[in-house]
């Protein structure tokens, strides 16, 4: 009985809430937005994609696009275009053209637009560049938050140094390199943290996964590195 009575508390509370929110219930024509952040309250206009560590040379980036208004039992159109103006990234070598048009299915709040990228670029190693989207209007659906209509999509390549390796991670990884970084990545199935705050000495990760590397090393060896120089076990 108590388990219950909480229950028609916090559903009583949750109706009162949504009965004073001035957009509930929700009026006005059906319409869409990006959510390029996993947390839909954290408001993001970019996307970074990095092929670094990947081993690939195409992927597909899932951008997703969440309806403001209510599900319909009808498939929908949504359109996105390039904005020509912004983007730096050429159509062919960094990303595949976009279709004219894509599909909200029926019942659904939400679609994961595929966008597929190319690691044709050597240029990459060193800069980014960027595909700028944008959505349209259609027959359908209308444009929905204001700020949430465009997205930038980062495409690179790049590794970026953690800046705590000298201090902390040379003792379980060794030197660093470009190369001994991606494979890291590409056998560990995991990157280091960006931020050193994030980084915990203590955990046994980092000295299992560091003996795990230098063994791999040593068993492949020679490994060459970015500027031909051995990676040597450690």
């Amino acid at each position: 009985m108590k388990k219950i009575f909480i229950l028609s508390i916090l559903l009583a509370t949750l109706c009162a809430s949504c009965k004073n929110n001035e957009n509930y219930p929700f009026k006005g024509a059906d319409a869409v937005y990006f959510q390029a952040n996993g947390d839909w309250a954290v408001v993001q206009d970019s996307i970074n994609y990095s092929f670094a560590g990947k081993g690939v040379d195409e992927a597909v980036v899932g951008i997703r696009i969440n309806l403001l208004g209510y599900a319909s039992p009808q498939d929908r159109k949504v359109r996105v275009v390039v904005d020509e103006e912004e983007t730096t990234a050429k159509e062919g070598v960094h990303y595949q053209a976009l279709k004219n048009e894509y599909t909200l299915p029926a019942d659904s709040v939400y679609l994961m637009l595929p966008v597929i990228v190319y690691n044709k670029d050597e240029t990459l190693e060193n800069r980014s560049v960027t595909l700028d989207l944008q959505l349209e209007e259609t027959e359908d659906l209308q444009l929905g938050i204001a700020g949430r209509t465009k997205v930038r999509l980062l495409i690179n390549n790049m590794l970026k140094k953690p800046t705590y390796w000298e201090q902390a991670l040379k003792y379980s990884f060794g030197v660093y390199s470009r190369t001994k970084h991606e494979l890291c990545i590409l056998l560990l199935g995991f990157d280091f943290p960006e931020d050193v705050n994030d980084y915990d000495v203590t955990d046994p990760i980092w000295e299992v996964s560091g003996m795990y590397m230098s063994n791999y090393f040593e068993e492949n060896y020679p490994v060459y590195d970015e500027n031909d120089n051995i990676i040597e076990p450690w």
